[in-house]
């Protein structure tokens, strides 16, 4: 999706709408749900440490809840295998990128969701 798409040049972006943290949410959990099931599909031709190597994080409920430096850790052995000659073999398969690019579109949404409010308890009624 473009972003600005049709903006005439020098014009301001437009302003985040009421809905615009839902939309961000629907984004994080479809990503979320991809990443589950690519990242699947690249963990059944790879052997057991290598599956622990590029194990993705566990689903966290909401998608905007997951620790944005836990997904970057794994977007980094991702990128450090794409880097590696040697690991040619995997960096060309099309489940490894798919996967790499999920984590790097993970981490960008998480950032445009901005943080999660740590907050305690509500008091009780």
């Amino acid at each position: 999706i473009a972003v600005g798409a049709g903006t005439a040049p020098g014009a301001q972006p437009a302003v985040a709408q009421p809905g615009a943290s839902a939309a961000t949410a629907i984004r994080l959990q479809a990503i979320q749900d991809s990443l589950e099931v690519d990242a699947a599909a690249l963990h059944a031709l790879l052997a057991p440490e290598w599956q622990q190597y590029l194990a993705i994080p566990a689903r966290v409920t909401p998608a905007s809840a997951a620790e944005p430096a836990t997904i970057a850790a794994v977007y980094d052995r991702y990128r450090r295998v794409n880097a590696a000659p040697e690991f040619k073999q995997l960096a060309e398969r099309p489940e490894f990128q798919t996967t790499m690019e999920l984590l790097r579109e993970y981490l960008e949404a998480l950032a445009a969701a901005g943080p999660i409010l740590q907050l305690p308890q509500p008091p009780s009624q």
